[in-house]
């Protein structure tokens, strides 16, 4: 009998590699995609990634702030692993603005998913929700215990979506008649090969920066992860039952954004980059005005890291290395992109 797994947010960077990793493993694959519109290409991209026309994948148009068509989508599966969530261009500065429709997903698809039958839920959340908020100097490590802080000075709206909408899927989970088994995982900033020419928005700094669009970069930093990582371990959070019930952060290292400008630099000779790093003063004076340093202003000079420790225990497999995770990155977007950047040194 064929496995089946139904897949939120498929068309996503994301959503795209954990359907590749579950038709690798021989699960049929039914997909929920928001626009129809991206289906031709999504098809291709996995058509091409799996080396084959016939795959077991389903489609479904289904949207996350309607409940109509979840339920009955879902009916037959009996694992649900959901990646969607709304992630606006510019975030914004009221954070009500994200936190009713992240609220509102989570709860219309887990209560799909229980009226359904579903017997386990993986979901994914974010290293966000454990890390922001928190008032610290210097590095901090954290871990899965800890919780970011909504009432913290230097929240973001995307931050405390993803909190509340984590925390919401936990309290649903521990209803004393819930049928499935929650397991939450948290990636960290998510990075790796393109599978589309349509960019990532978690590939867009690095974009940026093959594009010589900025004179200076902020000097902030993250967590990071490979998205072909990201994959394996929702699949295995699937087939593990050790990893049931559990919140499990996927990172693998802390890295500042300069950093990667100096990487690139180092291994693509043929990019003209701008390495020099943007005093984080003159970064806080325009962030009010330029909604790009806005996003970047609570994480300036911050080294939060966060233990992948569990992960390693529970996955027992290690992590792609950076070296190899920044390069697979570069290369795809340099392949995918239809106009070349124009910091391309000239070879005439």
């Amino acid at each position: 009998m064929t496995k089946r797994v139904f897949l939120t947010g498929i068309s996503g960077f994301i959503g795209k590699e954990i359907a590749i990793e579950l038709m690798n493993r021989g699960y049929a694959v039914h997909g929920a995609i928001r626009f129809r519109d991206h289906e031709p290409s999504l098809r291709k991209a996995l058509e091409y990634a799996l080396d084959s026309s016939d795959l077991p994948l389903t489609l479904e148009h289904l949207e996350l702030d309607h409940a109509s068509g979840w339920a009955k989508a879902l009916r037959g599966h009996d694992n649900l692993i959901h990646t969607a969530s709304h992630v606006p261009v510019v975030m914004p500065r009221n954070q009500a603005a994200i936190l009713g429709p992240a609220l509102d997903g989570t709860k219309i698809v887990l209560r799909a998913a229980k009226a359904s039958g579903v017997r386990r839920v993986i979901l994914t959340s974010s290293v966000t929700a454990i890390t922001e908020g928190h008032r610290f100097k210097g590095k901090r490590t954290f871990d899965e215990t800890h919780w970011s802080d909504l009432n913290g000075r230097k929240m973001t709206a995307y931050a405390a979506s993803k909190t509340v909408a984590e925390r919401l899927a936990w309290s649903l989970a521990q209803e004393e008649d819930c049928p499935y088994s929650l397991t939450t995982l948290l990636p960290g900033v998510t990075m790796g090969p393109m599978r589309e020419h349509r960019a990532a928005a978690s590939l867009a700094m690095v974009t940026r920066l093959i594009r010589g669009l900025d004179p200076a970069q902020p000097n902030f930093g993250f967590t990071h992860v490979d998205v072909r990582d990201v994959a394996r371990c929702h699949v295995d959070a699937l087939e593990k039952d050790k990893a049931k019930g559990e919140r499990i952060a996927l990172t693998n290292g802390f890295l500042w954004y300069p950093q990667i400008a100096s990487f690139i630099e180092e291994k693509f000779p043929e990019l003209e980059l701008k390495t020099r790093r943007m005093p984080s003063a003159i970064v806080r004076v325009f962030a009010p005005y330029k909604p790009r340093l806005r996003s970047f202003a609570p994480h300036l000079d911050r080294h939060a890291d966060v233990s992948n420790a569990k992960a390693l225990s529970i996955f027992n497999q290690p992590f792609i290395n950076l070296d190899r995770m920044l390069t697979d990155t570069v290369s795809s977007i340099l392949d995918k992109t239809e106009n070349l950047p124009k910091n391309i040194k000239s070879t005439s």
